[in-house]
């Protein structure tokens, strides 16, 4: 797995696909913090939301990498499908990390915050960025490592996906009562960034644990259903 994984990114990075998200990214954290004096939670939750898109293209990018012949290559030389398909989630956190830390200590290295950063503060913006950037991974290889919709598509359908996710409170305001499964089904991009809303505040919000919980239980789904789907392709 660590040999799939190193090749992945060599790929990843000769192919300069790597170029237009991570620029756009950089651009999006410095005209962010064009000011000081910025508050702290409000700006991680902004950071962190645009992570998710930027994951989410990034993530589609890793997936489409290989021709179908040389990724059937691949599957057979690490013996388990599934092991291929964890190998691409994994090249994609790695690729997030780096943004994450961008994302994280530029404000604070260069001192765009309102007040200082505590322990809480760094927790939040932890749970914000992974877990919103974890997502952006899923919804991307949702809709490139199975057959859920014809390649033609694939970019079309997850930007409305992404689109309808983040705007995913206002169109619950506007549904009936018979259609409010639907927005269940979309990533919990609210439970990540809604703890960060309540200004900066030393304490976690009360349902912090709740949202985390949440959180993690749609991943976990998500990871089931996302496997599924593609072994379904791969027979």
């Amino acid at each position: 797995m660590k040999h799939f994984i190193t090749y992945q990114a060599k790929n990843f990075l000769r192919s300069l696909q790597i170029i237009p998200p991570y620029a756009l990214y950089i651009t999006w954290i410095v005209v962010l913090y064009a000011y000081r004096n910025v508050p702290i939670l409000s700006s991680y939750a902004n950071s962190a939301v645009v992570l998710f898109v930027i994951m989410t293209w990034i993530s589609m990018s890793i997936f489409r990498l290989e021709a179908e012949n040389e990724k059937h290559l691949l599957q057979l030389a690490l013996r388990d499908k599934t092991r291929f398909l964890y190998g691409k989630w994994l090249t994609a956190f790695l690729f997030m990390l780096p943004l994450f830390i961008v994302a994280h200590f530029y404000p604070i290295v260069f001192g765009h915050f309102r007040g200082n950063v505590t322990l809480i503060h760094h927790l939040l913006s932890f749970y914000a960025h992974i877990g919103l950037g974890s997502l952006g991974i899923l919804t991307g290889s949702l809709f490139t490592a199975t057959r859920l919709v014809t390649v033609k598509y694939v970019w079309l359908l997850a930007a409305i996906t992404v689109t309808t996710s983040l705007a995913a409170s206002q169109i619950h305001e506007a549904l009936p009562s018979w259609l409010d499964w639907t927005i269940h089904v979309l990533p919990p991009l609210s439970l990540l960034y809604t703890p960060l809303k309540g200004g900066d505040a030393g304490r976690l919000p009360e349902e912090f644990l709740s949202d985390l919980f949440l959180v993690i239980a749609y991943i976990l789904v998500a990871v089931v259903v996302i496997q599924k789907l593609y072994l379904r392709r791969e027979r």
